[in-house]
């Protein structure tokens, strides 16, 4: 599965659900997420658990740029989060544990991400899936509008994920 995403800081969270309401993007939760992150030799490995929900294990592949950028993922879920940790701890590192309060709004095809990130402050992100119906030069063109409706600035686009922002901090 592919989707096309862009990560901001935008430190205004009351803003950005006046905008997203604005637009006609759909509220669809609020959640506490905690992803451990493994090392491993190509691209990302997460465990996302939210209590009452089934976990995900997420490998993904991003290239770390500012700005819009494709993310290749594959996700399993589990309803036995404390063994598959369990598992995975016993031949891979933990290397990073992110920790946030994420809200979703759903606008067309693109996911919009409120998250309150511990240790690193607000942030806004895009995700628009790429498929059949929605092909990669009409996501472009969906998130590039929504960074002028959210009026988010060059020097507010992040390339990293919070695992690279968190080891960073370190």
């Amino acid at each position: 599965m592919q989707n096309l995403e862009l990560k901001a800081r935008y430190p205004d969270i009351r803003k950005a659900h006046r905008l997203a309401i604005e637009i006609g993007a759909e509220r669809q939760w609020r959640r506490a997420q905690r992803d451990t992150y493994f090392e491993v030799d190509r691209g990302k490995l997460k465990l996302r658990q939210e209590s009452g929900r089934a976990a995900e294990l997420i490998a993904y592949h991003r290239p770390g740029e500012a700005g819009a950028e494709i993310s290749d993922y594959h996700i399993y879920e589990t309803g036995d989060a404390a063994s598959l940790l369990q598992v995975l701890s016993t031949v891979l590192q933990k290397e990073i544990v992110v920790q946030k309060q994420r809200e979703l709004y759903l606008w067309k095809n693109v996911r919009i991400h409120l998250d309150k990130v511990d240790n690193l402050g607000v942030f806004l992100e895009f995700e628009a899936i790429v498929d059949a119906d929605n092909d990669m030069s009409a996501c472009k063109n969906r998130i590039d509008m929504l960074i002028d409706h959210f009026e988010i600035e060059q020097s507010d686009l992040v390339s990293d994920g919070y695992y690279e922002l968190l080891k960073e901090s370190r």
